[in-house]
This record gives C-alpha cells, structure tokens and sequence, in this order.
C-alpha cells in the first residue's frame, strides 16, 4: 500500500491525534492534587457540599458567575468534596475541548496543520493550569470552541439548510453564557465574522445567524436581572493600579499569559531570595522580593511572543486563503475590544476572563504553516518552535512541588499544630473563612480543636457583611488568644486596620508566617490578647 494512500493518511493522522489528546490528558491529571485549593476553589467547594437544589440557589445569590457550571460539577461529583475529583472535571472537559478543536481546525486546514494546531493548544500552559482547578473557565472554553466550530462549518460549507449546526451553534453558546458572562462576547464576535465576509459569504447567513441567536438570547433572558444585579455592584470599584483590557499592562499580561501561561509570574517568584523584614511592632517576617523588573522584562517577551504567533498567522493570508485567517482572528481580537469598550473596571478584568479567546492563538501559526508560500514559511515554523518551548518551560515550572496556587493547606494544618481550645480567629477579608471551613477538618488536618469562628467582619464603623459579628476590642482583651488570617490577591483585599487594632497585643512565636503564592499571599499570625492593651491603644 502506497505511503499516499488516503486511508493510510486518515489513519496515520488518527494514531497522532490520539496520542496528542493522550498526552494532553497525561498533562492534565499529572499531580492534579497535589497544590492546594485557593481561595476560589473553596468557594466552588463550599456550594459543592450543599444539596443540588441549595447549591443551585446559593450560586445564584452570592456567586459571581452563572450556574451551569456549578449544575454540572454537582453530579459529576455525587456527593464527593475532594479537590482532585472537582479538577478532574475541568481536565476532563479540558481534553474534551481538543477534540473539537482539532475538528474546527480540520474545516480549513489538512491533518497535517490541524494537528500541529491541536499540539499547540494542548501544551499551551495556560489550559492545562485552568485544567486543573475547580472553577468553570475550562468549560467556557470548551462551549465556546464548540460554537466556533458550528460557525467555521457553516462559513465553510456556505449551506443554509443545515439546521443541525445553527442548532447545535445557538445551544454552545446558550451553555457558553450560561457558564461565563463573559462569552456574550464570543457570540457578538461572530457576528462581525459574518460582516467581515459581507461580500463572499455573511449575507447568506447573517440573517439565519440572527435568527437562531434568538434562542440563547431568550434561553438567557431569565438570568439578565442577575447580570445588571453584578454590574451595579461593579460600577464602584476602581481598576488596580490603573489596569484595564486595554492599558498597556492589561494588553501585556493577556497576551503574555495567551502564550505561555503564568511563566512571567512564576519563575521571578521562585527564584527570588528570601528577606526578613523587621516590622515597627517587632514582628519578624521572611517573605521573597520578587524584581519587578524581572517580571515586566519577562512578561513582555512572552507578549512578543504573543505578537509573533499573531503576524505568523498573517504571514499565510493569501488569495484564496482568506477564511480562516478571518474568522479566527476576530475569535481572539473581538472579546478583547468589546470588553473595552464596557466600562466595568477593577478585578472584574483578569486575562483568564477571555480564556475562550487563547485557542484562536495556538491556531494562527499552524494556520500560517499552512498558508504561507516559499522562504516566508520560516517564520511560523520559527514561532512554532518558539511556543513549544515557552509552554515546556512553563509548565515545568509551574509543576515544580514547590509552587502553589494559594497555599491554604499547609497554612491551617500550622493553626493546628498550635491552635488551643477557645481560640478566636480572625478571617480578614471574611471569605478567608471558605478554605479556612474546608481545610480545617479531621480528616484534612488531623485535629479539630474547637474554636470560635466569630470574629470575620469589619469594624465596628464599617459596613457589616451579612452573618457575621462585628470585631468588638473590649470583648477580645483578657480572654483567649486570637488568630488573624489574611489573605492579599486581585480577589482578596485585607482590611488593614484590622491587623492595626490587634498592633498592641504581642504576637506569639513561631508566627507571623507568610505564604507567598502564584494567586497571592497569606499570613497568619497568633495574637495573645489574654492581657487587656496599652489605654493608649485604639
């Protein structure tokens, strides 16, 4: 049999395709519980041990986020609380995604290209690190991919009778806002595809495409006074140090992180020489000075790499090669414009939130490869190469036991090595009080001495969160010893005159302790306020 042989071929390229997705899955389970759960992983895990239905009517009044999600995680997992068990949801879905990814890239490109698209995505670090954490962002990707494939068969085949794909294209995106906001996105982005390519094609299908949009857009209408719900509570908050979608910082990060995950975060971080800081009330604390010079120098040449991915797809646009390219860069770009154009700011942006937008990345070089004629086809293998190992680099990395998401485990299993009947703890900001719920159980520490959990919420002149006690001085003094924890991220801002209102009381030893963290920074510290303060003290 002839090595051309079109079986033989179909065949050859099936072998790999199952070994990419086999490799990706190895990826994606590899050590998947082995990091603790953050902060947002425990929120997942707290709704997680309600009943379907509390679960369901929990998510929908305190989370940020729809309930498809949440639906799905609750019957994957039947009544489980494990960590690994909710990430091998993600993973699942995760390698569920490359499948249908290769199958969109298959619409335009032969299996040579395609595949080497899939091996791009499925070694992007940035997948595998959502992959393996309890939260819904690898299931927005794979409902937006799926959508994007229906819309890649139906420009390519330019049939309008298949009713099967606009079906199947209305239901991925009515599942994809179901599960993040954010994809409504997505969905107005393939709308300008269809005007993009006004004169070939989008005239035939805009107004089936508008028809059948009708069915998300009714399907989600029940979940819009929620959404305003979020966005008033959004208009407020103030974007962190001048970071939005489109400032220079933001555009970096996203395209840094789109290309190879959190490498500029992760090996400053690492690296970086531990300091002991002498603090004014006498503590001592041992915390690593991270250069930022480091991360800003390595965060931009990932972002280059970012662009060079980028012109490698514009290096195949030809005549005849006019599609793909098309549609493929409005799936990256359009998210990333119509979200600026919002004005929403503070933590409400963070790159993962247009984790649906990164495959459109890992297929332009592939895309290039394909389209590209002569010497030019150098610089998309180049970039290939380039990608490769980046995301090899980062993911080793970012698999190395020494770096954690948020590191809650080990933080409450040193509580309760030290912690004595009657001790208070002090949760700042009050959510800290989820992992604090979830790790600090006999089965996950060993112990369970008892304590009170009554003190999590601002001071007394301050807004008080709901089901929560007031941190009140005069009660604290002269009984028990205090705990404070406190967690520092873009989702977790402590309230510092909390930690000033214990400042008098000396801190006993071995603490304070501080885990610095790829998410962000905890501290824990063990108070003694058996004895009252100075009278001078507020």
């Amino acid at each position: 049999m002839s090595s051309d042989h079109p079986k033989l071929r179909a065949i050859l390229a099936g072998i790999v395709l199952i070994a990419l997705l086999a490799g990706a899955a190895a990826l994606r389970f590899h050590r998947i519980g082995a990091k603790s759960l953050w902060l947002d992983e425990a929120a997942t895990m707290k709704y997680m041990g309600l009943p379907f239905v509390q679960a369901i009517w929990a998510v929908e009044a305190y989370d940020a986020h729809p309930p498809l999600y949440y639906s799905l995680l609750h019957l994957w997992l039947h009544g489980s609380t494990g960590g690994a068990r909710a990430r091998a949801f993600s993973a699942t879905v995760s390698v569920a995604t490359l499948l249908v990814f290769y199958g969109l890239a298959r619409v335009f490109l032969a299996r040579p290209a395609s595949l080497l698209a899939t091996l791009l995505l499925a070694v992007s670090a940035l997948q595998v690190y959502f992959a393996q954490e309890a939260r819904l962002y690898a299931l927005a990707v794979f409902f937006v991919t799926l959508s994007w494939y229906f819309l890649a068969r139906l420009v390519a085949g330019r049939r309008l009778a298949r009713w099967p794909l606009w079906l199947g294209l209305a239901l991925a995106n009515t599942a994809a806002v179901y599960t993040l906001y954010y994809t409504l996105f997505s969905m107005a982005a393939q709308g300008v595809v269809l005007l993009a390519l006004w004169r070939s094609i989008g005239r035939k299908l805009i107004v089936p495409w508008v028809a059948w949009q009708l069915l998300p857009v009714c399907l989600f209408a029940l979940y819009v006074p929620q959404i305003l719900t979020r966005l008033r509570g959004l208009r407020g908050l103030a974007p962190p140090a001048g970071r939005t979608v489109l400032s220079p910082e933001g555009l970096s990060e996203t395209a840094s992180q789109f290309t190879s995950g959190f490498l500029s975060t992760l090996v400053p971080k690492r690296t970086a020489p531990l300091v002991r800081i002498d603090l004014p009330n006498g503590e001592t604390v041992h915390v690593r000075r991270v250069r930022q010079s480091a991360v800003n120098l390595l965060r931009a040449l990932t972002a280059g790499l970012g662009l060079l991915a980028l012109a490698a797809g514009l290096a195949g646009w030809r005549r005849g090669f006019r599609t793909a390219p098309t549609l493929t860069l409005i799936w990256l770009l359009g998210p990333i414009v119509f979200l600026a154009l919002l004005p929403i700011r503070g933590h409400t942006y963070e790159p993962k939130h247009l984790l649906f937008a990164a495959p459109a990345l890992a297929l332009l070089p592939a895309m290039g490869l394909a389209g590209a004629r002569g010497l030019l086809k150098a610089f998309p293998a180049a970039v290939v190469l380039l990608w490769l190992g980046a995301n090899a680099f980062s993911l080793a990395e970012y698999f190395d036991p020494r770096v954690e998401k948020e590191n809650w485990r080990d933080a409450i299993h040193e509580l309760a090595e030290y912690v004595e009947p009657g001790d208070i703890v002090v949760f700042n900001p009050p959510p800290v009080s989820l992992p604090f719920a979830y790790y600090y159980t006999p089965a996950r520490t060993g112990c369970e001495c008892p304590l009170t959990l009554e003190v999590n919420a601002p001071l007394p002149s301050e807004p008080l969160h709901p089901g929560t006690l007031r941190l009140d001085p005069q009660r604290v003094a002269g009984q028990r010893r205090l705990w404070l924890l406190e967690a520092k991220s873009n989702v977790a801002i402590p309230n510092p005159r909390i930690a000033e209102m214990l400042k008098p009381y000396p801190v006993l030893p071995p603490f304070p302790r501080q885990y610095d963290d790829l998410v962000g920074s905890i501290r824990v510290q063990l108070y003694d306020t058996r004895l009252p303060p100075p009278k001078s003290a507020p």
